[in-house]
């Protein structure tokens, strides 16, 4: 299973990307007999993995590719001087 395509995480890699993070900061939430720490921990996890999915999934609906190779690398890379 690949989880990178075309420079971007596939969509079912998203998907549970964002779901994952959903349940892991409602049960920070829900969980009482956690404590203050471990909820507070897992509910800004959660926040973080739901950022990462929705962030890369705006990223595919324009077209970028936060995974990939930059095409400035590639020019960046035409440009150093071969000092050796």
């Amino acid at each position: 299973m690949k989880m990178i395509k075309d420079g971007n995480l596939t969509a079912l890699m998203r998907g549970l990307i964002i779901f994952l993070g959903a349940g892991i900061g409602a049960a920070g939430l829900g969980l009482d007999w956690l404590p203050k720490w471990a909820s507070i921990v897992m509910i800004l996890g959660g926040f973080a993995a739901m950022l990462l999915g929705g962030l890369s999934s705006r990223a595919a609906l324009i077209g970028l590719r936060p995974f990939g190779e930059s095409e400035w690398r590639k020019a960046k890379r035409t440009y150093e001087k071969d000092d050796k």
